[in-house]
């Protein structure tokens, strides 16, 4: 298959898993009533596929080479791959009903950020992706990094914490898929490979 046509279609996949966990990281997070396959919650099933997603938007950016191929760049794959791995064992581990610690969610997702804001920092240095896809990358890594500072102070006001910790955390996750949505559209619009050639001109 053509390049540009596996990244294109990492991207509509990351594009479609992002906009499944953004709705139903905002339908648990309205209260919603979401029905149950047996004694799963539908919404934890969608929210393992939505995990997976990411995996295709990681994939995408690893194949377009927007990053080009410093050791930086690969230190950051691994630390995104690592986060995602032990980001999507968790969510399984939820569907199952293990009530795992969430220690692992929150090193998850550290190593989620701190992989694609070292990803996203060689991708602004390459300039191989112009425009505003360039920045994509920070987009996706940014959130966990500041939730670790945001997070204290958002549940310190009180009428946010009156909304209780699970239902906000299920709209903190609506937001994290929200910052994958533009990595999927920027691999969704890439070229093919003969169309970023451009020809000589004569003279």
């Amino acid at each position: 298959m053509e390049e540009g046509k596996v990244i294109r279609n990492a991207g509509l996949l990351t594009i479609v898993g992002a906009l499944i966990g953004i709705g139903t990281g905002i339908a648990r997070a309205a209260d919603a009533s979401i029905p149950s396959v047996g004694s799963v919650s539908l919404a934890e099933i969608l929210t393992v596929v939505a995990s997976v997603s990411l995996f295709f938007g990681a994939f995408g950016l690893l194949r377009s080479g927007a990053a080009g191929n410093s050791s930086a760049a690969k230190a950051g794959y691994v630390l995104v791959f690592v986060g995602l791995t032990v980001a999507l064992i968790y969510e399984v581990s939820l569907v199952l009903q293990a009530q795992p610690s969430e220690l692992p969610g929150i090193v998850a997702g550290l190593l989620v950020g701190l992989g694609m804001l070292t990803v996203g920092r060689v991708t602004l240095q390459a300039g191989i992706w112009p425009g505003w896809r360039r920045f994509a990358p920070l987009i996706a890594g940014s959130y966990p990094l500041v939730m670790v500072f945001a997070y204290p102070l958002i549940t310190s006001i009180p009428a946010i914490a009156e909304i209780g910790s699970q239902r906000l955390d299920q709209g903190l996750t609506a937001i994290w898929f929200l910052c994958w949505l533009p990595l999927g559209m920027a691999l969704w619009s890439e070229p093919d490979r003969e169309e970023q050639v451009q020809p000589r001109t004569a003279g």
